[in-house]
């Protein structure tokens, strides 16, 4: 179970990234809010393998 949750996590962080990286030219709001969605979207990664995954303790 634990590396089905973190593969899980893996692919939450990976999407937050995807969406770090885009970049619409000519729409500084739709940039803006892909950049706020990835970070949101890496920070829930990284929480749900802390949580679910057990990564953050020994």
């Amino acid at each position: 179970m634990k590396i089905i949750n973190s593969i899980i996590g893996l692919l939450i962080i990976t999407w937050g990234s995807l969406l770090l990286s885009i970049t619409v030219h000519d729409e500084a709001y739709k940039t803006l809010m892909y950049k706020v969605n990835g970070t949101l979207f890496m920070t829930l990664g990284i929480l749900y393998l802390r949580k679910f995954a057990k990564w953050g303790k020994q």
